[in-house]
């Protein structure tokens, strides 16, 4: 009898450690520009909530950043390459700049039990797959114009001698 492919037994291994009944996290990409929704979900199975399907990646990356004084919120996701569709989406809306992910968490039956909402503020696709940041961009912790007066470029405002 053939042994399973490596591939296949980490297939079995995953599945032993998530069982059906697991709650699992999922991501939704948007872009106003793009009518193609971006839906992964992080198990080894294609799942289904809302009538939508998330398919199936065997691991993304997700770092939901903590909302520390001082500091702007910043998360970031990463997807592996899960085919040209992945490639052709980034290359269309310049990366997803502008586009929201919401990550959220869903049940065997398809509920949703934790819902996050983050604006795409970079993306970049490498050999290895898709990373988004999520967040804001800083913008209120500078000056709305930024002046310098200078008695050599400006001299009718400075009396000189």
């Amino acid at each position: 009898m053939a042994q399973p492919s490596p591939a296949a037994r980490m297939g079995i291994a995953f599945r032993s450690l998530t069982p059906g009944d697991a709650w699992m996290p999922a991501i939704e990409v948007t872009h106003p520009d793009s009518t193609t929704v971006l839906r992964f979900v992080k198990d080894v199975v294609d799942r289904t909530s809302g009538g939508e399907t998330y398919t199936a990646v065997g691991g993304f990356s997700a770092r939901l950043g903590d909302e520390v004084e001082g500091q702007a919120p910043h998360a970031e996701i990463g997807i592996p390459h899960v085919g040209s569709a992945l490639a052709d989406w980034m290359d269309s809306v310049d990366g997803g700049i502008g586009g929201t992910v919401t990550y959220r968490e869903i049940g065997p039956a398809g509920e949703v039990g934790y819902e996050r909402v983050l604006d795409i503020v970079a993306g970049v696709l490498a050999a290895e797959g898709a990373v988004w940041s999520l967040g804001y961009a800083v913008a209120m912790d500078r000056a709305l114009v930024q002046l310098r007066y200078d008695p050599v470029s400006t001299p009718g405002l400075f009396g000189l001698g």
